[in-house]
């Protein structure tokens, strides 16, 4: 009885973070010389789902090559330019897709609320996006 208690909790658990994983899937944005990006928003505190919003980025090399991406991030409202992130830097090895939390790496969303993200008058843009070939590990 206790088996199936315990069997019966975790599939339940297991169910409830997959239903809640697909719910937040992230959204293509661009594609610059073989790498692909995609961001998606999602409370800067883990299970704190009213914590401030932090723009997740993810980056995928499609290139045989490990490549080192540059970026900044620009606010918007409206038409006007809000705010400009500090440049990023990461390097993706061939294949592979890369997570960047922009939060923990530098800014955030500065003054914008939950709800300011989720206006139509906000938006933000990748600019000055770099991609440099490196060279195959050996």
């Amino acid at each position: 009885m206790k088996k199936t208690i315990i069997l019966l909790v975790s599939i339940f658990i297991t169910g409830g973070f997959f239903s809640a994983s697909a719910q937040n899937k992230f959204e293509k944005t661009i594609e610059k010389d073989g790498v692909n990006f995609s961001y998606k928003w999602k409370p800067s505190e883990l299970f704190k789902k009213d914590s401030p919003l932090a723009l997740v980025i993810k980056m995928e090399n499609t290139n045989d090559n490990p490549v080192k991406v540059t970026f900044n991030v620009n606010y918007y409202w409206g038409m006007d330019l809000k705010a400009t992130s500090n440049q990023q830097e990461i390097t993706i090895k061939p294949k592979k897709s890369f997570t960047h939390n922009v939060k923990k790496q530098g800014f955030d969303n500065f003054s914008f609320t939950n709800e300011d993200l989720k206006d139509e008058a906000f938006n933000f843009e990748l600019v000055k996006i770099t991609v440099e070939t490196l060279p195959k590990a050996k």
